[in-house]
């Protein structure tokens, strides 16, 4: 079975392919001040085992959210590289084994800067793994026996949360000929708070649909990063004012960008999408405080959000 996005796809073939690869070794090298990485902090992960909601971004998509009592781990990516030829350009800042054990892991698609296998390999074998209709078998064929399938909009509860799969606007491989042959998406997650994780997607319709189904989000964790040349990844991947204009679609109270910063994927200087996101938000005269951009490994509590600062980095 093949899956399919929800608006029109833009089409990308090899052709395609080879000539953005070409294009790439005219470019320049990127201007210095556009290159600047997000620093690691040094935490401990004290600050994840004191019961509060917390929400730490490791680098690129991955995130560990702490919600009532449930410690979940988003597209969770530890590794030095990914498929051994794009290295970490930065360092997580909170080791794997300062994360109290997650009880689940949500995968939002099988691309390999988001579904990591040694990863997932170095946590307990009986954690629980949502991932997209039609990687179930491909997880069980690698040793993982408690894994759930969904497609769009499936719900579920785990104790006090439920959790949504929602569609985004991407696509889905691993090898050559298992294009999209498995699903894509993002999810919400609600509890005490109501958190969306995007995944990775481009602009498309469908974000009015979460919006609608989930009008009082506290959280849109949206990916801004892997955007250029915008010829090729239009249908693929925001960029950071389509990312912005995005969070006011969904009225979320705040804003945690991703998918930038840890890996060089495009084109783009791997500063770059922060500092657009950053100056959209000051042109469009947003409160600052619904903009939370962390140093890698930060950890920030969520309840009583409006009043909460960000935790200070350990020995800061």
């Amino acid at each position: 079975m093949l899956y399919h996005n929800l608006d029109p796809e833009l089409p990308r073939n090899l052709p395609d392919l080879l000539r953005w690869r070409l294009s790439r070794r005219n470019l320049p090298p990127p201007p210095v001040e556009r290159t600047v990485l997000p620093q690691s902090i040094h935490n401990d992960g004290s600050a994840l085992r004191t019961g509060d909601n917390t929400l730490t971004w490791i680098g690129h998509a991955s995130i560990v959210l702490q919600l009532d009592g449930y410690t979940i781990l988003c597209d969770p990516v530890w590794s030095n590289a990914i498929t051994r030829f794009v290295p970490r350009l930065s360092q997580p800042g909170l080791n794997l084994e300062n994360v109290p054990p997650p009880d689940l892991v949500l995968l939002s698609h099988n691309h390999y800067d988001h579904l990591d296998l040694p990863t997932l390999r170095r946590l307990d074998p009986k954690t629980q793994i949502f991932v997209p209709a039609g990687l179930r078998q491909y997880m069980h064929r690698r040793g993982f026996r408690h894994v759930q399938e969904f497609g769009w909009w499936d719900s579920t509860t785990v104790g006090p949360l439920r959790i949504t799969f929602v569609p985004a606007q991407h696509w889905s491989r691993r090898l050559p000929w298992d294009t999209n042959k498995s699903w894509w998406g993002g999810y919400v997650i609600e509890g005490t708070q109501r958190v969306y994780f995007a995944g990775d997607s481009a602009l498309f319709s469908g974000f009015q649909e979460v919006a609608a189904r989930f009008p009082r989000l506290d959280w849109a964790i949206l990916p801004i990063g892997a955007y250029d040349p915008r010829w090729f990844m239009v249908g693929v991947h925001m960029n950071p004012e389509e990312a912005g204009e995005v969070w006011k679609l969904l009225g979320a109270q705040h804003m945690l960008p991703i998918h930038y910063g840890t890996f060089r994927l495009t084109d783009e200087p791997v500063g770059e999408p922060a500092l657009r996101l950053r100056a959209w938000w000051e042109a469009q005269g947003l409160e600052q405080d619904r903009l939370w951009m962390p140093q890698l490994g930060e950890t920030r509590r969520l309840d009583r959000i409006e009043q909460e600062q960000p935790l200070q980095p350990v020995g800061a």
